[in-house]
């Protein structure tokens, strides 16, 4: 406690030589042959409760190994980058890539003709740092309808869906922007978006493109004669076939494809599987 108010007058800037002009607060009391503690009990401080405490302006308090060191903004950045799985990445890659291909075609496809004073906009961003979501809107509703695969053929459906969840990775990773969700139903700035998305998606199932076509082991007699008795039998009729493939209305029964089923075995033998589409 020696010299502790000196101490701290002398840490926090001030010399004592500036009160040399001021009144004495404790005129009852010499300060040169009072010692701190009696002046600490003078003002109602009892010394004792400074026995327990660390001395704040001890360095070995803040170097005692408590705390980590000082870690850098690009230490924490790589930090949460490696939070993220390879292939995630990827698809966000992948999502923005194809984002980018169908905006650099067809604002170079486009000419004066071919604008519409009617569009609010007329040139695809491929920068989306500054992209209002109104504009996103407007620019989703096309693109789900016009993307397409390097060879020209629609996407499937699933690959559509990937490649918005990348763009979206993409506003929210690589751009710092988490004000963005295109399929989130309550957000209405995107509404127009998810309404054309929903036909395009029920037009690429019943299209059929991207179902699994493989070519199928052929039968054997006895498989030919097991099917054959079964459609004979009275159990198979429009009820049964329903129940049985998961059929909806007399459009499914009407446009029924060979590609729609596949023959296989397992440990419980063969078996036919039926892919459905709507």
């Amino acid at each position: 406690m020696a010299n502790f108010c000196d101490q701290f007058l002398e840490h926090v800037g001030i010399s004592t030589d500036e009160f040399l002009t001021q009144p004495d607060p404790f005129p009852d009391f010499k300060l040169e042959s009072v010692d701190d503690a009696a002046l600490l009990e003078h003002v109602g401080i009892s010394a004792d409760m400074f026995c327990s405490q660390p001395d704040p302006f001890d360095e070995q308090t803040h170097s005692s190994g408590r705390f980590a060191a000082p870690i850098s903004a690009s230490a924490i950045e790589e930090k949460v980058q490696a939070r993220i799985p390879e292939k995630t990445k990827a698809a966000t890659r992948w999502g923005k890539t194809v984002w980018d291909c169908w905006a650099l075609s067809r604002n170079s496809q486009r000419t004066v003709g071919d604008i519409n004073p009617q569009d609010q906009y007329h040139i695809v961003p491929t920068s989306l740092q500054t992209t209002t979501a109104a504009e996103m809107n407007f620019w989703l509703s096309r693109f789900v309808f016009e993307v397409r695969r390097v060879d020209g053929k629609p996407y499937p459906a699933s690959s559509v869906y990937g490649i918005i969840c990348g763009l979206m990775r993409h506003f929210r990773e690589e751009l710092g922007r988490h004000d963005v969700n295109f399929l989130d139903k309550k957000d209405i700035r995107f509404a127009k978006f998810r309404k054309a998305m929903d036909p395009r998606m029920k037009e690429l199932t019943a299209e059929g493109v991207g179902l699994e076509k493989r070519q199928a082991d052929p039968l054997t007699m006895e498989d030919e004669d097991n099917i054959t008795n079964w459609l004979n039998s009275e159990a198979y009729n429009a009820n049964e076939r329903s129940g049985l493939f998961g059929l909806r209305g007399m459009d499914e029964h009407r446009r029924l494809q060979v590609e729609q089923y596949k023959f296989g075995s397992d440990v419980n033998g063969r078996y036919m599987q039926y892919t459905g589409r709507i």
